[in-house]
């Protein structure tokens, strides 16, 4: 493959220094990345006549892949076609474009009727999450190659889609508009979390309580290890020693507690607002791309007897 050594360099070149040590001696990985570039390429057949597409390619692919994930489960857990359309979209690929448009534009439409787009028309709100991905700021790509192919394209299209809208409802509000008091939320609020202000002002303590009950429903190891991971930073490497187990196993564990988690709070939630499936999934979503933020939230420090 011509292609195997431009995708290998940008892909080490850009991962974190620990994992590229990991990847870069990992047996499988030229077979790997043959088969990636193939898939890629049979997904969206234009990305193999873009100069340098190999190594966009393998630079977005590094911000997919887990840090604290063995290689082979990285590399399992990425969404291939996703990601050959985003890194053929990143480079302006008309062919890609189309079919972004035919693939997630049914995803624009319900964002925008779910809100009304607080004042902003649908063609404006479309151009809006346009720009936001397609167009480059001035020194830097275009947004949509921030994706790593680690979830969803969809899911990443609803969150960029709301984060728009959140925009135009801030844009919108008055300047004295009341906020509901939510305290689970006003908790360490900084200026980067503008999304779950929005759903605390949108859903108010509905999401509080539906939250703090997906907690609870997990075990006292599982709430730890989340503790652990996003309140206090610790590693799968630091977590594996302390728990006397394979880094593989203690990946796998977090991995399980996340998804539970989540799995949790959309039941939850689920059952105190009368909102449409696919606003619920907005919702989780939009947790889920934060995970850092809402766990911390919901999480104390003090550990748990396992």
């Amino acid at each position: 493959m011509p292609a195997a050594p431009d995708l290998r360099d940008a892909l080490l070149t850009t991962l974190a220094p620990g994992l590229a040590q990991r990847v870069a001696a990992w047996p499988p990985l030229a077979a790997a990345l043959a088969q990636l570039w193939a898939d890629a390429t049979a997904a969206v057949p234009s990305l193999a006549t873009l100069d340098g597409a190999a190594a966009r390619l393998g630079a977005q692919l590094a911000q997919g892949l887990d840090d604290d994930a063995e290689p082979a489960q990285a590399f399992a857990a990425i969404h291939v076609a996703d990601l050959a359309l985003a890194c053929a979209c990143a480079a302006g690929d008309r062919d890609a474009l189309v079919a972004f448009e035919h693939d997630f534009g049914r995803e624009l439409d319900i964002a925008y009727a779910r809100t009304g787009g607080h004042g902003l028309a649908a063609d404006d709100f479309r151009q809006r999450v346009h720009e936001r991905l397609f167009v480059a700021p001035p020194g830097e790509p275009a947004r949509i190659a921030g994706y790593g192919g680690r979830g969803s394209l969809r899911s990443w299209v609803r969150v960029a889609a709301t984060r728009v809208l959140i925009d135009q409802a801030r844009r919108a509000a008055p300047v004295d508009a009341p906020a509901r008091d939510e305290r689970l939320f006003d908790r360490a609020a900084g200026p980067d979390d503008a999304e779950l202000d929005y759903m605390r002002r949108s859903y108010g303590p509905a999401l509080g309580e539906a939250m703090r009950e997906g907690l609870a429903a997990l075990s006292p190891r599982q709430r730890n290890l989340l503790r652990q991971r996003y309140l206090h930073g610790l590693g799968c490497d630091r977590l594996a020693t302390m728990y006397g187990v394979h880094r593989a196993t203690a990946f796998r564990w977090l991995e399980e507690a996340r998804t539970q988690l989540f799995a949790n709070l959309r039941t939850a939630l689920g059952q105190r607002l009368q909102i449409a499936e696919h606003e619920l999934d907005a919702v989780i979503d939009l947790l889920a791309s934060r995970v850092d933020v809402s766990v911390r939230r919901l999480l104390q420090s003090r550990i748990e007897p396992s």
